[in-house]
């Protein structure tokens, strides 16, 4: 994917982090509430929202040494959902998690959206959104990616090598280094893997 932005051999990505959800080792919350449940079964990480206003999140602390330059990605299965809302990543927040960054798509599956936000969602410091090409044959599989390569974000879809939008990193900004995922009410997901990758250029041989 960063044959977008520049050559892709001068740089090099390690994997600092990946979890494809055969086990529980990574940490991930699992509950089983009421109002949500979460938990990690057959290769997935499931997770539900039967709230009617309130939005529930996942999350774990980045691995250390990584707070510029990386890769955020993650597939997502949408199982259920009221016929509005959206699901996705989150980032870039301390575990009080005032202010967030999310990269999220809607779930009438045409739509994608970047935000900056407050928890409570009364302010919005940054948002963008647009449409993006679903693909057909998997109308419920969803692919995101997030790249924050020195000062600009890139985001991807469906593993297509051209982003959907990119942004100055100033937009946003991380006020914490943690990342997860998102769920608005009614909405039901599983995730079969998510990875963090770090980036960094190549040695150059004498």
């Amino acid at each position: 994917m960063l044959m977008n932005v520049t050559s892709k051999k001068d740089f090099h990505l390690e994997t600092v982090f990946k979890d494809d959800f055969e086990n529980a080792a990574s940490g991930w919350e699992q509950t089983n509430k009421s109002m949500e449940q979460s938990f990690i079964k057959d290769g997935y990480y499931w997770m539900k929202n039967f709230e009617t206003f309130g939005w529930k999140f996942y999350h774990l602390p980045m691995p250390k040494g990584v707070i510029k330059n990386f890769t955020i990605s993650t597939q997502i299965e949408l199982l259920k959902h009221p016929g509005y809302g959206q699901f996705g990543l989150v980032w870039g927040f301390n575990k009080p998690h005032r202010i967030l960054n999310r990269f999220v798509v809607s779930t009438e599956k045409k739509r994608f959206t970047v935000v900056k936000f407050e928890k409570n969602h009364l302010k919005r410091y940054h948002r963008f959104s647009n449409d993006f090409k679903q693909d057909e044959k998997n109308k419920n599989i969803f692919h995101l990616e997030l790249m924050l390569l020195d000062d600009y974000y890139y985001f991807y879809l469906q593993r297509n090598p051209t982003p959907v939008y990119v942004c100055h990193k100033a937009h946003l900004m991380l006020e914490g280094f943690r990342f997860g995922f998102y769920v608005e009410p009614g909405i039901h997901i599983r995730a079969s893997e998510i990875t963090i990758q770090h980036i960094s250029k190549n040695q150059q041989k004498e």
